[in-house]
């Protein structure tokens, strides 16, 4: 019987817990409001001549059913828009064992708000 509780435990908590993400940020320059347009999310960093603030670092991980990291930008860019970035930068990610998954993918990068958004255009990116 007791078997049989701990099974039924974990399934339900497997259940529960489904496709979930978990989004995370951490302030460390001055405090912006709210972004209300896209998010830029790129794996390369600014180049230098690109004026911006860094206003944090953002963070997305999913507890179980993500394809891979970059299933995640969304979440991560959602982050960013909450802090007032206008980008994500100098993204990286890879996988991670969690309670209900041997491989569960995870995200972060650098929050910026860039000055010129159009000066974006000269790294790899996509907008979300």
């Amino acid at each position: 019987m007791k078997i049989v509780s701990v099974v039924f435990l974990a399934t339900l908590v497997a259940a529960l817990s489904g496709c979930s993400t978990v989004s995370s940020s951490a302030l460390t320059g001055p405090k912006q409001p709210a972004w209300k347009g896209q998010v830029f999310v790129s794996e390369e960093k600014l180049p230098q001549n690109v004026k911006h603030t860094v206003i944090g670092t953002v963070q997305a991980k999913a507890r179980a059913g993500y394809r891979g990291a970059e299933s995640l930008y969304t979440f991560l860019a959602a982050e960013a828009r909450k802090i007032g970035a206008n980008a994500v930068v100098g993204v990286s990610g890879g996988r991670q064992v969690t309670a209900v998954s041997w491989s569960a993918p995870y995200v972060s990068g650098t929050a910026v708000r860039v000055e010129n958004v159009q000066e974006l255009n000269e790294i790899p990116g996509k907008l979300y």
